[in-house]
C-alpha cells in the first residue's frame, strides 16, 4: 500500500492516519481498566511513527525551488494513554452530536 502512495498523496495519508488513530471507536473493554487500544488502531499509530521517520518531500509546494522538504524526524512519537482517551471520547461526541470540529 505504502509503495502505492504518490508523494502529493503523502499529506492526506499523515492526516487520514492521525484521524484514523483519533476516531476509532472499538466495543472492546477490560473490567475496571476501561476500553482497550485497538488492533487497527496501534497499528495506525506505528504507520504514524514510521511515516515520520521516512520524512518527505512536498512537490509543487514552494515558489522558489518547487518542493519543500521535511527532513526524517527520527524520535518517535509516545503512545499517552490520557491523550488517546480524551481523543476517542471526542471523537464519540462528535459521532453523537453530529457534527465535526476540534473544538467541543
Amino acid at each position: 500500500f505504502w509503495g502505492a502512495v504518490r508523494p502529493a498523496q503523502l499529506s492526506c495519508v499523515f492526516w487520514l492516519a492521525s484521524r484514523i488513530l483519533l476516531s476509532a471507536v472499538t466495543s472492546a473493554a477490560a473490567g475496571e481498566s476501561g476500553p482497550q487500544v485497538s488492533a487497527r488502531e496501534w497499528e495506525q499509530f506505528e504507520l504514524l511513527n514510521e511515516l515520520r521517520a521516512a520524512g518527505y518531500t512536498s512537490p509543487g509546494v514552494d515558489a522558489e525551488d518547487g518542493a519543500i522538504e521535511y527532513a526524517p524526524n527520527l524520535v518517535p512519537l509516545q503512545f499517552d494513554c490520557r491523550l488517546w482517551r480524551a481523543a476517542r471520547l471526542h471523537s464519540q461526541d462528535m459521532v453523537d452530536a453530529d457534527y465535526f470540529s476540534n473544538i467541543s
